[in-house]
């Protein structure tokens, strides 16, 4: 769950019923997963993508985003690599 007004990212365990917040430097508004697993966090302001490993909440990588894109809501990770952007 993201939490646009904290700045960070809720991740609830259902199996062990635990639940994880992760900060993100940044709005984040969607989140999808990666092909690999992780979580990819799409942020206003700064407009931006953040993955992170949905484990340990460790930052995996940032992608700037161009200064043009406006409203950034949800994005995804294709198989190839590339992101596909709602916005």
């Amino acid at each position: 769950m993201s939490e646009f007004s904290q700045k960070c990212i809720r991740v609830y365990d259902l199996a062990h019923d635990e639940t994880s917040e992760f900060w993100v430097n940044g709005k984040p508004c969607g989140l999808s997963m990666t092909p690999i697993g992780n979580v990819l966090i799409t942020c206003q302001n700064p407009k931006k993508l953040v993955e992170l490993n949905v484990k340990s909440g460790d930052f995996v990588r940032e992608v700037a985003l161009q200064a043009n894109t406006e409203n950034p809501m949800h994005a995804v990770q294709l198989a190839t690599g590339q992101f596909l952007l709602c916005h």
